[in-house]
């Protein structure tokens, strides 16, 4: 199967919200799949539009048969407009530096798993990122995200920082190793 990834464009958010909305779990955390991964964010799609017009980090994986998958990364410059000064992803950003970058979402269509996809998002992203400092958070409870761990944890060398509850859910901030 043909997969072309390119850099995302603000047409490609009514898409990347339909994909998010057929993988994020219909009830959190009853219908969570660790070990297929899930996404716990549902953005509309105007924010997706919005984002992936905004940022040269953002990333679609396309197949004849339409998305296969996204990948969305934001300069922590960007993340100062849309997290406030005192939520996680803005203290983690400040402690990873001004040239910081958050890997917000990397989603996969079911019918596109297992054929490399996520891996080509994370090339074509690290490629346009450069040695940049990345982090991300994978939720670690109620249920752990282990297909989230097993590919930036175990295969790519992300390395836990600290653990944070918010609303009854505990993430793992995660960062980058340096190249």
């Amino acid at each position: 199967m043909l997969i072309a990834v390119r850099r995302a464009a603000a047409a490609d958010g009514a898409h990347m919200h339909a994909l998010t909305a057929s993988v994020r779990p219909a009830r959190v955390p009853e219908d969570m799949d660790p070990a297929a991964g899930f996404l716990m964010s549902l953005h509309p799609a105007e924010t997706y539009s919005r984002r992936a017009a905004a940022s040269h980090l953002c990333f679609v994986a396309e197949s004849a048969s339409g998305l296969a998958g996204f990948l969305t990364a934001y300069p922590a410059s960007l993340c100062a407009c849309w997290y406030p000064p005192d939520s996680g992803y803005a203290r983690a950003m400040a402690e990873a530096g001004p040239d910081s970058v958050l890997l917000d979402q990397i989603a996969v269509s079911p019918a596109h798993r297992k054929l490399g996809v996520a891996t080509r998002l994370y090339d074509a992203f690290a490629a346009a990122c450069g040695p940049r400092p990345v982090v991300l958070d994978i939720l670690h409870a109620p249920v752990a995200n282990l297909s989230s761990l097993r590919f930036f944890r175990d295969q790519r060398g992300y390395r836990l920082l600290r653990e944070s509850a918010s609303s009854g859910f505990v993430y793992g901030l995660y960062l980058a190793p340096r190249p």
